[in-house]
């Protein structure tokens, strides 16, 4: 049984006569990569990347059962992927590969990822993925935070020499512009061509971007083909420097987009002029800073038609001069939706911020990589330290029934605006329609928490637990007191006391005044001679949960119910998010072909559930209280 181990280079000690190989490939430890279509540096989130029990092993990412040498299952491990699979020389390509192998050929390990979503980090600009940080340099960074790996070629050259790996399938067209080489390069990863037909298609796209009149440029122009040919640059670097000789070619204007004076513009400056445009001027202050807001007004960029130029221009575009033939090629370039889609996701995410949820104050956050079952520890689960005999032996503490599962589920909408919208300027739609999203996105995440609390999931609230109130439990200053003490005597199975204070009474609106009355009253009435002073006054905070009566839309809501739970730290209830989408996430793209305008969809990853028992209480409000 031979072994193949991939890192940097790969080796193979081959054994005759077995019928598979062993093959162990370190495909991606989490660096900046470059990738032959894209215009920046990229990096692939793994806590985003979705993996399959297996994936096949391909030579040269050649998608078909001739090409294929085996399969593996992937991992991520200590922020690198990992393969552990095998060879096989039952195929023409296993047996090949295994050849070349004994002929002392070194290979690489090469990943093909198709992108979901990805983060674009400007020039200049940090960014943490995999638990490194990493600066964007003059071409940009983009971040591949949700992507799906379909396969491992090894091939005999990836893209980075210390980790070998590449990508080798483009990102979708799916919310992204896709330029001509990229269109080849997904071409290439669903196998629909080869090696002599790549070559040929790559200079064809260097004599496009290089033919026609350049005038005094032509000298300079003529050096960069060549070089580009020779593949002394890349196709990439090409446009970069054609952009840079066209922009050096123009006369300076007065003022307005074509100043240089000024800068040139960026991606950053679109999405500020956009936050302006949409009234936003606080969130581009925020996002961008002040200089970067001023040098966009100072550039000109005041309307649609401004930033829908100024997005053709950085793409190395021609402006056309009816403002309708402006808006449609604008629509299709890289920048002006990616500008757009930024200063949405701003916006929405401080909408999103400001929408209230009273849950938030009692939830316990946590994020998961991917949408299985998650398990979480109940923190009352531990018990006491226990002393350290002179064998310095520490005893095992067991789990028992303390581990409880969580999961999240994805929720959007989608809605468009037309070619009308933008042709008249009018970004009021989009200002007026993202604060509804950011509300909705947030009511649907206190429904899920809320729902969970009502319908007490898992019988959480039980006679057993030492949390419920049933029969007489209608909210008063005796049942309060119940309550409160039920949890601050809260103890573990082995009888230590768990430090559990209660915090927040969450009350229906119906019954805020009663609530509000036991904890804000100085003086209670009593019998003659009895205290008259209110023991519990300001014992907890105070939450007004409409959801906790709304039986229209919760089976099990209630006007007598209500709640009492302890500190966020104690895990009363657990609120989920994605690491891919913490919070809501907007994505722009054209609108289907019978449609002229673009569309929008917002959506998000979330799930709740209840956590640890001890740090709540329900009571139902059933019968009276004194």
């Amino acid at each position: 049984m031979e072994n193949i181990n991939f890192n940097s280079a790969a080796t193979i000690q081959a054994k005759a006569g077995d019928s598979s190989a062993k093959v162990s490939i370190v495909a991606y430890t989490g660096g900046i990569i470059t990738v032959g279509g894209w215009p920046q540096d990229v990096v692939i989130d793994l806590n985003g990347l979705q993996l399959s029990d297996k994936v096949p092993l391909l030579l040269d990412h050649q998608e078909s059962i001739s090409a294929t040498v085996g399969q593996g299952r992937p991992e991520v491990v200590s922020g690198r992927l990992l393969l552990e699979g095998l060879i096989s020389r039952n195929t023409d390509a296993g047996l090949q590969l295994l050849n070349l192998n004994a002929a002392k050929v070194d290979f690489q390990a090469s990943v093909g990822v198709r992108p979901n979503r990805v983060e674009q980090v400007a020039a200049g600009e940090s960014v943490i993925v995999n638990g490194k940080t990493f600066k964007a340099g003059r071409r940009g960074l983009a971040v591949v935070r949700s992507g799906t790996l379909r396969e491992i070629s090894i091939v005999t050259f990836g893209a980075d020499s210390s980790t070998a790996v590449s990508i080798a399938a483009s990102r979708k067209k799916e919310f992204q512009a896709m330029n001509e080489a990229e269109k080849f390069l997904e071409q290439l990863s669903n196998g629909g061509g080869d090696v002599v037909a790549a070559e040929r298609d790559r200079v064809k796209t260097i004599n496009a971007l290089c033919d026609g009149n350049w005038g005094e440029s032509s000298s300079t122009v003529s050096t960069l083909r060549a070089k580009a040919i020779d593949e002394e640059i890349s196709v990439d670097e090409l446009k970069s420097r054609l952009l840079d000789t066209l922009r050096a070619s123009r006369p300076k204007a007065p003022g307005g987009i074509g100043d240089n004076n000024r800068g040139d513009i960026t991606a950053k400056h679109l999405s500020a002029a956009l936050l302006v445009k949409a009234g936003a001027v606080d969130t581009a202050v925020k996002s961008y800073g002040q200089d970067i807001v001023d040098q966009a007004d100072q550039m000109g960029l005041k309307s649609i038609r401004d930033i829908s130029a100024a997005a053709l221009k950085m793409d190395g575009r021609d402006v056309p001069r009816s403002e309708q033939e402006l808006i449609r090629a604008s629509s299709s370039t890289y920048s002006l939706p990616t500008a757009l889609g930024d200063s949405m996701n701003k916006q929405l995410l401080q909408f999103y911020r400001e929408t209230p949820a009273t849950w938030e104050k009692f939830s316990a956050m946590r994020q998961a990589d991917d949408f299985h079952d998650k398990k979480s520890i109940r923190p009352s689960w531990a018990g006491e330290l226990q002393e350290v005999g002179a064998d310095g032996k520490l005893k095992h503490g067991e789990l028992d029934e303390s581990v409880f599962t969580w999961s999240v589920d994805t929720f959007g909408r989608m809605f468009g605006f037309s070619r009308r919208d933008m042709v008249n300027d009018s970004l009021g739609l989009i200002q007026e329609t993202l604060p509804m999203m950011a509300q909705a996105a947030k009511r649907k995440f206190s429904d899920l928490v809320w729902s969970q609390i009502i319908d007490n999931s898992s019988s959480f609230f039980t006679g057993g637990n030492g949390n419920y109130g049933t029969t007489g439990s209608a909210l008063s200053i005796s049942t309060l007191e119940t309550a409160v003490t039920a949890m601050m005597t809260q103890r573990d199975n082995y009888g230590n006391d768990l430090d559990i204070l209660p915090k927040y009474l969450a009350v229906s609106p119906e019954l805020m005044v009663t609530a509000k009355q036991i904890l804000e009253s100085i003086e209670i009435h009593a019998a003659e001679g009895d205290p008259v002073g209110n023991a519990l006054r300001n014992v907890t905070e105070l939450i007004v949960e409409p959801r906790i009566s709304n039986t229209t839309k919760f089976t099990n809501a209630s006007t007598t119910k209500w709640f009492l739970f302890a500190e966020k730290s104690s895990t009363p209830v657990l609120a989920g998010t994605s690491s891919m989408t913490p919070s809501p996430v907007v994505e722009v793209n054209d609108a289907p072909f019978d449609t002229l305008g673009q569309q929008v969809r917002v959506y998000q990853d979330i799930g709740a559930a209840l956590g640890d028992y001890r740090a709540a209480y329900m009571a139902t409000g059933a019968g009276g209280g004194e």
